[in-house]
């Protein structure tokens, strides 16, 4: 369990970090600006994340030549329940536009600061963020 502002990082087995990020702030009051979207399934958030690589990052590790903030998230209700939707795709995450987005990945020596927008089921749900390349990990916080 992480708290805003705690940093993440990941690295190779020989405890090079060569991927960083933290969770800087959780916005709970968004409104969906677009009329023509379809409503929340839950309540949408906005999570500002500041990330970096380093020119060492084992992007053949991580599957991908980027690391994305936009997928891999799951919401765990009040109650224990995970929600039964994927809290990062919705109607409403991609419709609302509610924040800038943190719609690329970043790379190799890159740093980056952006939002992410979640349809969670409740305000005191705990959201999850294990990318593909977290086979036994990830990282968690309470809202």
């Amino acid at each position: 369990m992480k708290k805003v502002g705690e940093l993440g990082a990941a690295g190779d087995s020989n405890g090079d970090r060569s991927f960083e990020f933290t969770v800087t702030e959780v916005d709970t009051s968004v409104k969906c600006g677009n009329p023509y979207a379809r409503k929340p399934e839950g309540k949408l958030i906005a999570i500002k994340i500041t990330a970096k690589t380093t020119k060492n990052v084992s992007l053949d590790t991580l599957g991908s030549d980027e690391i994305w903030f936009t997928q891999d998230w799951k919401a765990i209700d009040k109650n224990g329940e995970t929600a039964g939707w994927d809290p990062d795709s919705t109607d409403a995450v991609y419709n609302c536009e509610v924040k800038p987005s943190l719609m690329r990945g970043v790379g190799p020596s890159e740093k980056i600061t952006g939002w992410v927008v979640l349809d969670v089921p409740d305000l005191e749900s705990v959201i999850v963020w294990q990318p593909g390349f977290m086979v036994n990990g990830g990282w968690e916080w309470q809202l």
